[in-house]
């Protein structure tokens, strides 16, 4: 990984659990970056680690041979790792794995706009706001609010970078996620 300044090497010889380094392929998701490996499934970037998770208990991949992963954006909106995995030798998995986050859409009952110089986001809803979040497209947090009693609030941003970003508001009627895109 480039973090602008140097390379960071994520490798076996740091995480132990990790047992291979033999990656094929990387995809972002809302449950944060996966990889596919040569030879020994799919794994998982927890913080600073990468752990195997081929087996989960409902369902399993059945080569270890990753080629490829892709996360629809509709797994962004609906908080769950829901991927295509292709394999080697055992053909094409629809994985979906969900965050335990049971949601009552409002999309339309949530408004969203922002200050001029984009250091502050205002967000109004209908019902009283319980938690305001906004993340990058990647899954990190930018910005968050919680026990909240109003239908508005104002949340001061950190200098935000050009591209995508979600917002997630939580309210007493349901949950509103928002693809918001930043000029």
């Amino acid at each position: 990984h480039f973090g602008g300044n140097v390379w960071q090497l994520y490798s076996t010889s740091l995480n132990p659990n990790q047992i291979t380094n033999s990656f094929k392929c990387l995809t972002n998701s809302p449950t944060g970056i996966w990889a596919g490996s040569f030879d020994r499934g799919l794994y998982q970037k927890e913080s600073f680690l990468f752990e195997n998770r081929t087996n989960w208990s409902n369902g399993t991949v059945m080569d270890t041979n990753i080629t490829c992963i892709t996360v629809p954006q509709s797994a962004f909106q609906q908080h769950v790792f829901s991927a295509w995995v292709g394999t080697e030798n055992g053909g094409v998995y629809k994985l979906d794995v969900a965050t335990g986050i049971t949601e009552t859409p409002i999309d339309n009952n949530v408004l969203v706009s922002f200050t001029n110089d984009r250091s502050q986001m205002l967000v109004a809803a209908k019902s009283h706001i319980q938690q305001v979040a906004l993340y990058t497209i990647d899954g990190r947090i930018l910005a968050k609010a919680s026990n909240i009693t109003a239908n508005n609030i104002t949340l001061n941003l950190p200098q935000l970078s050009s591209g995508q970003i979600i917002l997630r508001c939580v309210t007493a009627d349901g949950v509103a996620v928002k693809k918001l895109m930043v000029y």
